[in-house]
């Protein structure tokens, strides 16, 4: 069993590659499953109204999820969808000091440990944020949050940046998985 994250700021491009890729998976016959980020269930504010307590939440959740599938799926691949980087890059544009947020900030940073690969897909300025309900239609929370990311996955040297274009990462992340023997 491999875990691999597919991570990046919000309107990046993710669920496009997501489809992109599951579709990929079901002709190879790869076994697979893939958990849904976390955040369209919060019960607390989002986005740049987003606080300490929702970062709490998002983490305890996504670890809760990933520990129940981790531990039921058996071989296989596990596909996260934006995970614990995404959390860290919103936390930390909460621009907050203290204990509590050194905590988050640590633990966001162990779990992400347990991540065989991550995928970082970086937003392309030509694709407009869409109103979902959930995502807020601001650029320069987009960028800052993005560079968050950034700056939270510079220590982790199983991250693969990804390429602009949506069939190239594709591509980028079929290859990787089948170098690390997961296909």
């Amino acid at each position: 069993m491999a875990k691999i994250l597919i991570t990046g700021t919000f309107s990046a491009g993710k669920t496009t590659l997501f489809n992109d890729l599951i579709k990929e998976l079901n002709l190879s016959g790869t076994k697979y499953t893939y958990l849904s980020d976390t955040a369209r269930e919060c019960p607390f504010p989002l986005n740049s109204s987003q606080t300490i307590d929702t970062s709490n939440w998002l983490f305890g959740k996504q670890v809760e999820r990933e520990s129940l599938v981790t531990n039921s799926f058996g071989d296989g691949l596990i596909i996260c969808d934006r995970g614990t980087p995404d959390i860290a890059g919103h936390t930390m544009s909460l621009n907050l000091t203290g204990s509590k947020y050194e905590v988050i900030i640590a633990c966001l940073s162990e779990w992400t440990k347990t991540y065989d690969l991550i995928f970082f897909a970086e937003r392309n300025k030509h694709i407009a944020i869409r109103a979902d309900g959930v995502r807020e239609i601001n650029t320069e929370l987009q960028a800052l949050v993005e560079k968050h990311i950034t700056e939270f996955l510079a220590s982790f040297p199983n991250t693969v940046r990804l390429p602009q274009e949506t069939s190239d990462r594709k591509q980028t992340i079929l290859q990787h998985l089948r170098v690390a023997g997961l296909l």
